[in-house]
């Protein structure tokens, strides 16, 4: 998989570790039990960003949700659980390492999937209601698409022998200009993205449209000034146009919130953590929140005369 394994090489092969059989970890998603357990499954971008690079001061939660919650690294998964920790919709845990995909010689998602779907993950021994798979992979080459077509077959059918828990996949995004962004062709993303969504419209399963947030949000922020300042992968003075920044990180988490049913008064863009202007995360929680397409868990009615404002 050249794409995902160049934009993790080049991003220093960040790692978050998956369980193995033996270890012995706290129990996943802490907190309180009669919430449901989410867990995402990804790559270098849920692995998260190095929050000294990014100009974060992020500092772990006392106790941890869960043990993957790494020191010195940030995702949108842990700005989602700070976003959503003081009403929270359900119990957040992550499963990631860089360089891994789900598909060829860096299939580690799919084990990771495999393990999670058959309770095999050493510290976590319950289903959880929603897998999230996130995973960068730009295929070159019309057999590794098809092989990233089979692969997700293949985590789909692990899935159907679990009803209770809901599978989600997600497409692919880049953001233009960026140092390992413009090394990927735009008709080879396109293309990766084609098959993502044919078969997930085949198996009937929910797919988190990435790429199609990312474009939506390109076309919001494109006069705003600074430029760099609503840049999605800036982190510093590094803009790679693939590993989410501080604002990548704050809106890739509003996405898979308003996804996965969290209402707008349920995330708090406030929340000191996400390391933004106050002004700038409600101006992009309105937005993602504005957008009227139907979620893989459908959001709570507005009240009438309370309804968000057109993007």
């Amino acid at each position: 998989m050249p794409g995902a394994f160049l934009a993790a090489a080049a991003a220093a092969l960040l790692v978050c570790p998956m369980a193995s059989a033996g270890e012995s970890a706290p129990a996943a998603g802490g907190g309180d039990k009669s919430k449901p357990l989410a867990i995402f499954v990804g790559d270098s971008i849920t692995v998260g960003t190095n929050v000294e690079a990014a100009g974060l001061k992020y500092k772990l939660p006392d106790p941890l949700p869960t043990p993957r919650f790494t020191a010195g690294r940030y995702s949108y998964v842990e700005a989602l659980y700070e976003a959503t920790r003081a009403k929270p919709a359900f119990r957040i845990d992550k499963n990631c390492s860089g360089g891994q995909g789900i598909s060829g010689q860096y299939s580690g998602l799919k084990i990771a999937c495999r393990q999670i779907f058959e309770k095999r993950w050493a510290d976590v021994k319950e289903l959880p209601a929603f897998l999230v798979l996130q995973d960068f992979e730009v295929q070159t080459t019309d057999a590794d698409r098809k092989a990233n077509g089979d692969a997700l077959r293949e985590i789909a059918a692990m899935a159907a022998k679990v009803p209770q828990v809901k599978f989600v996949a997600s497409t692919v995004a880049t953001e233009p200009g960026g140092m390992w962004s413009a090394t990927f062709k735009p008709e080879d993303i396109k293309a990766t993205n084609e098959t993502l969504i044919k078969t997930a419209e085949e198996l009937k399963l929910p797919l988190i449209r990435l790429d199609t947030a990312w474009e939506r949000y390109f076309e919001f922020a494109k006069d705003k000034k600074p430029a760099a300042a609503w840049r999605l992968t800036q982190v510093g003075k590094l803009y790679d146009g693939v590993h989410p920044g501080p604002v990548g990180i704050l809106f890739q988490a509003l996405v898979f919130a308003r996804e996965l049913g969290v209402p707008a008064e349920g995330f708090d863009e406030n929340a000191a953590s996400l390391g933004l202007p106050k002004e700038q995360t409600a101006e992009i929680k309105k937005f993602v929140y504005s957008w009227k397409e139907p979620t893989v868990v459908p959001l709570p009615e507005a009240p009438k005369g309370n309804e968000p404002a057109k993007p």
